[in-house]
């Protein structure tokens, strides 16, 4: 695919994807990342999950793209998400950032609300009231996945 779309791209354009096998049953998950923003781990508290850098597809010709692997345990989530969460940006130009996104994250482990969708929520409602009126600038797209604790 990045041989393909590399070739006569004189616009530069790209793409960035995430693509991955999560395993359910052992929370093994096998995936391949070219250029997307890496995917935070929520578990006891939110955390940057180091992926290897790559560049996106189209970007740089002949660039190799290695196969990574992460467990994510019983209980823990991971957020996946485009740069128009972190890239967001109110009226002073401002992004939301990093930060933020940790600062909510957190704050909703500690509030013991972690299940996927108040957690997308709790993010989109903090972005919008962040940016106020600003027209949005990017698209913004989030998924979370929880791998849940066994029952007994």
């Amino acid at each position: 695919m990045n041989h393909d779309l590399s070739q006569n791209n004189e616009s530069c354009m790209f793409v960035t994807l995430f693509v991955g096998i999560l395993d359910m049953e052992s929370g093994l998950l096998r995936y391949c990342n070219a250029g997307h923003e890496p995917p935070i781990i929520i578990g006891q508290k939110a955390h940057a999950w180091g992926v290897e850098f790559s560049f996106p597809v189209g970007a740089v010709p002949d660039t190799v793209y290695q196969m990574q692997t992460v467990v994510l345990e019983q209980g823990s989530s991971m957020l996946f998400y485009t740069d128009g969460l972190n890239e967001a940006m109110n009226a002073e130009k401002k992004e939301f950032g990093e930060e933020r996104i940790f600062n909510e994250l957190n704050n909703a482990v500690q509030a013991k609300e972690l299940a996927p969708k108040a957690l997308i929520e709790r993010l989109i409602q903090a972005v919008h009231d962040f940016v106020g009126d600003t027209e949005q600038s990017d698209d913004l797209t989030l998924l979370c996945i929880r791998k849940e604790k066994r029952r007994s």
